[in-house]
């Protein structure tokens, strides 16, 4: 699903940005444990590069 999104957002970070979410939201609903969902994000996270100006929000 990261990559998917990596794919339909090339060139919209703010887009982006919200797949990122949309992904640990989904993580969530799947019944995924909190610490499995931190790990998996740090992939995500590298998967999903945004421009400095949007990272802020995962500080």
């Amino acid at each position: 699903m990261a990559h998917l999104t990596t794919l339909m957002t090339k060139g919209k970070p703010p887009m982006r940005q919200q797949g990122k979410w949309d992904v640990v939201r989904k993580l969530l609903e799947k019944g995924y444990h909190q610490e499995d969902i931190r790990k998996l994000f740090r992939l995500v996270d590298w998967m999903m590069t945004l421009p400095p100006a949007l990272v802020g929000w995962a500080n």
